[in-house]
């Protein structure tokens, strides 16, 4: 087989890698990869291939999280005008309801940050007494 020096894997192992990532069981992608349903789990036991699965699933979620911080924006602002002027009551109301769940989400997560911060930071100046 054709190996892929730079991750340690085969290029069809790469093409099983781009349909589980791509596919919703892994029948399906063992049959898009062009490969048995045994073989695929057999290179998920090897931890070559995991770390090139887990790699692409990094950038995978990477390119996710560039496209959802470029829309928020026009998210927030969709948002705020169905809150000022959509027609129905319960469109506002929904509106409204996501808009403080995302607030509340967003609230945790910086305190989350914040307090996870302040943690490193005391470990870290203990360690350097």
């Amino acid at each position: 087989m054709q190996e892929n020096s730079e991750k340690g894997i085969t290029t069809k192992q790469a093409k099983a890698i781009t349909a589980l990532l791509s596919e919703r069981t892994a029948k399906d992608a063992a049959k898009r990869a062009g490969c048995s349903e045994r073989t695929l789990y057999t290179w998920l036991a090897d931890k070559d291939f995991r770390a090139a699965l887990r790699s692409a699933e990094a950038d995978m979620l990477d390119t996710v999280t560039r496209r959802l911080s470029a829309g928020q924006t026009l998210a927030l602002d969709t948002l705020e005008k169905l809150i000022q002027s959509a027609r129905h009551e319960s469109t506002k109301l929904t509106a409204c309801v996501s808009w403080l769940n995302m607030f509340i989400k967003y609230r945790d997560m910086k305190d989350i940050d914040e307090r996870l911060t302040a943690l490193e930071e005391a470990i870290n100046n203990g360690n350097k007494k």
